[in-house]
This record gives C-alpha cells, structure tokens and sequence, in this order.
C-alpha cells in the first residue's frame, strides 16, 4: 500500500526489535554455538522490515525513535512507593505482619526476604507494633488471602486471592513493584545477554538511518523511545501531510487527542489506526485510571473503597473492551451526564477530570498521570529530545 500523502515515517524501535528478534527466537539454536549467526540473522530480518516498511508509505522524512541507557520515569516510580508504604507486625505474633501500600492495608506472613528489603529499601531498623485499626475500614483487607465480597460483586476485575496480586508471590512475600518489573528478560538463545541484544539493535539504526529518506536516528539518554516519536509528532503537528508512527505501544494512541495529521501503524495487526479525540481521550482517561500491565503500572485507587481500578484493555483489531468493563462503567457514570447537557470536546473533559480527582486517591492518581500522560515528560527532557532531532544528521537516501 504506498501512500501518497504520508511526509513523515516514524519508527518506535524497540517494537521492531523485539519482533524481528522473536522471529529467530522460536527456532532451534540450541545447538549452536555461533553467535554470529543469530547477530546476522536478526539484522537481516530487521533491516528487511524498515525496507518493507519504507516501501509501503513512500515517505520523504524517516525517524528511528530509539530507548535511551536510562529512564527518567524509573526514579519517579520508586520514589512514589517510597513515599506510600508502611509496615507493621501484631505484637508477639513475629509471623503475622501487615503492609499498607497506597492506603491499602494487606495481611501478610512474615519471611526473611522482607525483613532484609526493610532495611535495604526503606532504611527501617526496626518494624513498629501494629496500631489501632479502629479507624481503618476492615473492606481494605484481604482478610485470611481473600477478597472481601464486596470487592468481587461490585468490581469483578479485582483479584480473588492475595496470591493474584502482582506483588504476592512465593508466599505472600511482598516487595515493592519496580517499572516494567513484570517483564521476563529477553535472551539470546546463544548465551548473549540482553544488553548486547539492544546494542545490535542500536547499532544498526544509526547505521540504516543515512541509506533513509532524510533518516535521522535519535536516542535520548533518559528517555524512552515513545518520549522522542511523541516529542516529533508533535513538531510536525502543523506541517502538512500525514505522519506514520509504526509502534504497538497503545500509550502512544493518545497523540490522537492533540494530533489531527496522525496515523498509527500497528505491525501486528498490519492496519492503520485513525481515532478522534473524544475517543483517544477516552482511552487515555481508562489508562490513567486503570494502569498500564505492560509496564507494571497499578490502577489508581478509590477514596472511598480503597482498592485499585481494574486495568482496561482494548481489542486491536475490533476497538471493543477486552477487560477492565468495571473501570469503563465507573467512567460512563460520570461522562454521559456531562454528555448530556451538551459538552463535547475541550468542554467535557476538564469536568470530567475535576469530577474523577475528587473520587480518587491522590498520590495514586498523580503517579499516573506522571508516568502515563505525555505531556508531564518533564521539561528538560523534552527540550533535549527537541534539540537532537533538529541536530540530528541526515542524509538524502541515493
């Protein structure tokens, strides 16, 4: 399909990468030695798809948006746990502990695990006793591993069991969530390590960006790739003709609500996706609230009932909710009134968010905002990322 209109291709590299990879991944080099061969494979397979890609949308400019070594949001997420988390034990019971984290409060057993992350990670010497509880609504435990009631009929997304939550595991253990923790490394079948992985990847944009249409591959150091592709769809938001972004990473579709002259090209799916504001606000307001499990980002919690919204998932090919149908509705209640009397656009949703920050646990909610919402890249990085691209050298593909 060669597209005519398109000015601009941009490329979320790391969604490349870790295709093409998979494309090797799944065949038996277990008896082979040579690292080489995966090396040259991978390349091969990533470079044929920039290509194929290129091929398709015709474009006259090419980005090659790449992750940087570090990421500004990991600080930000441990200091947010840092700061909403507390321990106790019932006196003369040394195996029966609680934790609270963000306001709510959870019944676990005591291991040598937690009391060595005690004084690692929060610095504490010493566990205090349990205080009184008469002020703690007893709903926010999970009393003896289960759910109370009223969670699982009211909110059927919520976890059953203790043991389903995220952060309990290996009997009831609990640590403290890292960003994109729940990621399982990605290995060279070859014993290479992941590291090295990522500097083939890296190598071989900065080596295709020059046989591009004005191909420029740009990395931030603290910055994630999506930070850099955001950052250049919104400076070419007022130049005429469509920009291609080829990426999965569905925290990206927000772009939409700001970006009329965007186009978003899932590799998986293989079709284009073109959404309104209203419903790229939609998404984004589901995602702020319901957290995002690929990158181990918790739902936001309610003031009322402490406990998290469920996280909401959409179907690629048919745009329907596959999961989290209890935070969309929750939703519904506050936006079809507002609908109602007739306000749309920038009109809705600045009530809709005044009306939703007074329901919710703030900490939590601004935590989210922090690491979901792209506006909130702080502002160094964005000017960093803007300085790059406009310096970044490029070279008409002969």
């Amino acid at each position: 399909m060669n597209n005519s209109k398109t000015k601009r291709l941009v490329l979320d590299w790391s969604v490349l990468m870790h295709a093409n990879f998979h494309k090797i991944f799944t065949k038996d080099y277990l008896s082979n030695t040579d690292t080489g061969v995966e090396v040259d494979e991978f390349a091969f397979n990533l470079a044929s798809n920039v290509l194929e890609l290129v091929a398709q949308f015709d474009p006259e400019e090419v980005l090659l948006a790449l992750d940087g070594y570090k990421n500004w949001r990991v600080p930000l997420y441990e200091d947010h746990y840092m700061e909403n988390i507390d321990y106790w034990k019932i006196i003369d019971e040394e195996k029966e502990w609680y934790v609270k984290v963000d306001s709510i409060l959870y019944k676990v057993w005591y291991n040598d695990a937690i009391e060595q992350w005690l004084v690692d990670k929060l610095k504490k010497d010493e566990i205090a006793a349990m205080p009184n509880l008469e002020d703690e609504e007893v709903a926010t435990f999970f009393e003896g591993g289960f759910t109370p009631d009223w969670i699982t009929e009211e909110y059927p997304d919520a976890p059953t069991h203790v043991e389903d939550h995220p952060d309990f595991k290996d009997g009831l253990k609990v640590i403290v969530p890292e960003y994109k923790g729940n990621r399982k490394g990605k290995k060279w079948i070859a014993d290479t390590s992941n590291d090295e992985f990522r500097k083939h990847g890296r190598n071989l944009a900065y080596n295709m960006a020059p046989l591009l249409p004005q191909g420029k591959a740009v990395m931030c150091e603290r910055a994630e790739g999506e930070d850099v592709a955001a950052k250049f769809v919104e400076l070419c938001n007022e130049e005429e003709g469509f920009t291609v972004l080829v990426t999965v990473d569905q925290d990206l579709s927000q772009l939409h609500v700001e970006h009329n002259n965007l186009l978003i090209w899932n590799p998986r799916t293989r079709e284009l996706q073109k959404q309104g504001p209203d419903k790229a606000s939609f998404k984004l307001l589901c995602k702020l609230l319901g957290g995002d499990t690929s990158d181990n980002i918790r739902g936001v919690l309610f003031k009322d009932r402490k406990t998290p919204f469920a996280t909401v998932s959409f179907d690629p090919a048919t745009d329907e909710v596959k999961d989290g149908k209890s935070t969309v509705s929750w939703i519904r209640k506050i936006i079809d009134p507002l609908e109602k009397k007739g306000l749309r656009g920038a009109e809705l949703w600045g009530p809709v968010y005044r009306a939703i920050e007074k329901k919710v646990i703030t900490p939590t909610w601004e935590k989210n905002l922090s690491l979901i919402y792209i506006p909130c890249v702080p502002e160094d990085i964005q000017e960093e990322i803007e300085t790059l691209i406009d310096e970044a050298p490029t070279e008409e593909a002969k």
